[in-house]
């Protein structure tokens, strides 16, 4: 009995792990890794029949093994920096995203954020600074879309983000709330000032993915010019 309480306890601590992380794992891989509470009991309940082996030990062998394929595959779709997922995933994700809103109807939106200046935080407070600039930034988009979207750090000081938002009242709603908590944390902060530059799309059936992409990307720049100016006025 205590044996299978312990065996039992272990995958119930590995599914929750999993859990918690299902927005970084590939969808195939998580509705595969509900075999780590399924395992220890079936194979406990074959022990029954079977004396001369110990099979829940291989049930519990087995959910280990399929919970460390469940870690590589966060290794290898995170962000080692921001704990996002990266470029690669947020592919096989956004791919995954149009394939159901094509056949549910339920569109989203992308969004193409960028930080204004981070070069010159480099330049001026360092890298160690840059890593930390980052971090604040994935931390704020984190603490502000919650789980409701998935996020990406797309490329240097790029992110981007899928989110089930469509409404444009809303799209700008969030939007607001982002570069608000930017302004807090610049108040607060002694040394570097954050920027961003956010840019949208919503997605439609006459859209492919370079495109969704671009127009995300071709909203951003435009604010980042307007950005640039701003600070060039305040200069």
């Amino acid at each position: 009995t205590h044996r299978a309480i312990a065996v039992m306890s272990i995958a119930f601590f590995l599914m929750v792990h999993v859990i918690l992380n299902k927005n970084i794992l590939n969808k195939k891989h998580f509705y595969f890794l509900y075999i780590l509470p399924i395992a220890p009991p079936l194979f406990g309940g074959l022990q029954i029949f079977v004396n001369n082996y110990a099979l829940e030990y291989c049930g519990m062998v087995l959910t280990c093994l399929t919970f460390f394929t469940c870690t590589q595959n966060k290794d290898a779709n995170n962000d080692y920096l921001t704990n996002t997922i990266n470029r690669r995933c947020f592919n096989k994700m956004l791919s995954e995203r149009i394939e159901y809103a094509n056949k549910s109807d339920q569109s989203f939106s992308i969004f193409m954020i960028d930080l204004d200046k981070f070069k010159k935080i480099n330049d001026d407070f360092g890298h160690e600074t840059g890593d930390k600039a980052l971090v604040e930034v994935s931390n704020i988009l984190k603490e502000t879309f919650k789980k409701s979207a998935n996020i990406c750090r797309y490329g240097g000081d790029e992110f981007c983000i899928i989110s089930e938002l469509t409404d444009e009242d809303d799209i700008e709603e969030m939007i607001g709330k982002i570069q608000g908590k930017i302004e807090n944390f610049n108040i607060k902060s002694s040394s570097y000032k954050l920027g961003l530059s956010i840019g949208y799309s919503v997605y439609n059936k006459k859209t492919n993915i370079a495109s969704l992409l671009k127009i995300a990307d071709d909203n951003m720049y435009l604010e980042k010019v307007k950005h640039h100016e701003l600070l060039a006025c305040e200069e």
